[in-house]
């Protein structure tokens, strides 16, 4: 076992992250590094997670740092622990060439690197999950003081990690009612001491359920829509395989292929060596996945492949029982084994990853680059818990302020004017903008939209990946920009009773790694939507010809005419990017936009919006 354990740390460290903490690892290392009432008031009134993992880790912190590579470290420790489990449990099933053979399989699931290098609670799950399962077997053999208590301390532990460890309780509390009621003589364990298990986790939960007094978790953190059955199977058990990727049509595929080789791993393990625990582990496998199926497809459309943890270990423990039960010969089982894990390590290194954390190459820049009296925009405010971790060295406002993303609330203007203009003075000169996916609060770029108007043309972009840096010189000599909105002629109307045009600026000539042009429209939600309505912005030279076309809703992408507030001006934001060799020295560039209807052929009207020269 020290063996593949030494091995499989190696492994883990050699494939651990060299980049950032992504978002959701920021907040674990936030509230690691804050005080005891931050993680209580977190916990308990703002996220749906569980304490165990902050708790865990804040401790952990006390003793060996707040570093990147500490912070891992500690999930690192129970990815081995895990493994150690689930070595244990196959031994328990089916001696040391089971324990081995599920060993390997286990380390090879891209699912376990994910858990074993990230600054998330999955590897002290999988660890809990793993030793609570060796403690309950034991319990069906030879019941103990000693054995009951290190079974309910590893399965309260368990309830505090993720809501979903209540599948496995559930299962492993099934299991040992299962084994009492159908008075199986292998079995010792009595009703009393079953009923005594069943009130001390209860018991051990309670306090949880107290602090929450009721609490919608879930409010506000799922997307309206749906999700078909097959997309979330699929996402699931590709999670599972390959771990934390961007899955393809291959690994999808390949991903089916073995889904057969563990069915038909079970059945060679049901035919030759059966154990009512196999069922277990069967049900460890079908119960989180059909339940997370149906949870994302009929209740909320909430999909993330890692909720389904506690199938990871079953999946591993029952492949690995399936080949220890081949032919004799050696290379037979070891073969097959070494060749599927194999394919699961190949495969999933062959997979982009889905989240790149970069907010340490953004505490760099800040660091070097930014002035004291800068300001910083986050452009979801839940990105306050990277600004504390990494110490970014700016004052910072949240556009919107919210500390956890409500993915049905939509950053309106006056609040994000009220929020800027609250931490701007005289003396900022200069105002950085980080975005990570904000356009599920911030749909129409008003976190952008805001410097923007107070410019002075100057912009330099430093990051341009899912983590997003620009930077705006500005002048706060502009007038209040509602003030500026209401103050607007009118322009045209989507006839007869659709969005109007209430106005635009052309904001100066902004300079990147290319040059532009930014566009800022804005609208007035008529009476009826119409959703087909799109606008055309381009630039056109002297001669007529049009050098750049941007061609979009009147919102943008993210924000429908459905979602927009009445009475309330909503920004449709238009950037132009060309080369700055485009922009000839002294040619004039008109801007022109065509209001019309999704496939009618740009059959409206162009309106002048103005002229640029360089």
């Amino acid at each position: 076992m020290w063996v593949l354990i030494l091995l499989a740390l190696a492994w883990v460290v050699f494939n651990a992250p060299t980049d950032g903490l992504w978002y959701d690892e920021t907040v674990n290392a936030y509230l690691a590094t804050h005080s005891w009432a931050t993680l209580w008031e977190w916990s308990t009134q703002i996220d749906n997670q569980l304490p165990l993992h902050f708790v865990a880790l804040k401790l952990w912190v006390a003793g060996v740092g707040s570093s990147e590579f500490s912070l891992r470290a500690f999930s690192h420790l129970m990815a081995l622990l895990a493994l150690a489990g689930v070595m244990a449990l196959a031994r328990r099933l089916g001696g040391s060439r089971q324990a081995w053979l599920s060993g390997i399989l286990f380390v090879a699931l891209g699912s376990f690197l994910y858990a074993a290098t990230e600054v998330r609670t999955y590897a002290l799950a999988l660890a809990l999950l793993a030793w609570s399962s060796v403690f309950c077997w034991e319990l069906l053999r030879k019941p103990s003081r000693r054995l009951m208590m290190a079974y309910l301390l590893t399965a309260i532990l368990l309830a505090y990690t993720h809501y979903t460890a209540w599948l496995v309780i559930g299962l492993q509390v099934a299991l040992m009612a299962l084994a009492v009621i159908g008075q199986r003589p292998t079995t010792p364990l009595t009703r009393p001491q079953l009923v005594l298990i069943g009130g001390s986790i209860g018991l051990g939960i309670m306090p949880w359920v107290v602090a929450l007094g009721g609490r919608n978790f879930n409010e506000g953190t799922a997307f309206e829509g749906t999700v078909s059955f097959r997309t979330a199977l699929e996402t699931y058990w590709n999670f599972a395989l390959w771990g934390q990727k961007i899955f393809n049509h291959a690994a999808t595929q390949t991903s089916l292929i073995i889904v057969a080789l563990v069915v038909i791993a079970f059945i060679v393990q049901g035919h030759q060596r059966w154990h009512p625990y196999t069922l277990y582990l069967v049900a460890l496998l079908l119960v989180p996945l059909a339940f997370m199926t149906y949870s994302s497809t009929h209740i909320e459309a909430k999909l993330a492949g890692r909720h389904t943890w506690a199938m990871w270990p079953s999946i591993a423990l029952l492949m690995g029982g399936g080949l220890a039960q081949l032919p004799r010969w050696a290379w037979v089982r070891w073969g097959a084994a070494l060749l599927v894990a194999g394919v699961l390590v190949t495969g999933s290194h062959a997979l982009d990853e889905q989240y790149m954390g970069e907010f340490d190459h953004v505490q760099a820049i800040l660091q070097h680059k930014a002035a004291s009296t800068d300001l910083l925009i986050l452009r979801d405010g839940t990105l306050f818990t990277a600004a504390e971790y990494y110490n970014f060295s700016l004052r910072y406002t949240g556009i919107p302020a919210d500390k956890l993303t409500n993915v049905n609330h939509r950053v309106q203007v006056h609040e994000a004017w009220d929020g800027f203009t609250a931490q701007l003075d005289t003396t900022t000169q200069r105002v950085w903008v980080l975005s990570w996916q904000g356009d599920v609060m911030d749909p129409t770029g008003l976190a952008y939209a805001l410097p923007e108007y107070f410019s002075t043309g100057q912009r330099r972009i430093w990051l341009d990946g899912e983590t997003r840096l620009v930077s705006y010189d500005i002048t706060s000599d502009k007038p209040n920009l509602l003030e500026h909105i209401i103050a607007y002629p009118g322009v045209v109307q989507v006839p007869p009773d659709g969005p109007s045009l209430l106005g635009y600026d052309v904001l100066p000539m902004l300079k990147g790694p290319d040059c532009g042009v930014v566009v800022h429209t804005w609208w007035w939600r008529g009476m009826t939507d119409y959703p087909q309505t799109m606008m055309s912005v381009r630039l056109v030279d002297e001669t007529g010809q049009w050098l750049v076309q941007v061609d979009m809703p009147l919102a943008g992408f993210y924000f429908d005419q459905s979602d927009w507030q009445p009475f309330i001006p909503t920004l449709g934001r238009v950037e132009l990017n060309a080369p700055c060799a485009v922009w000839n020295s002294g040619q004039v560039t008109m801007i022109e936009m065509v209001v019309y209807e999704r496939g009618d052929a740009l059959s409206g009207q162009p309106i002048a919006l103005g002229t640029v020269s360089r």
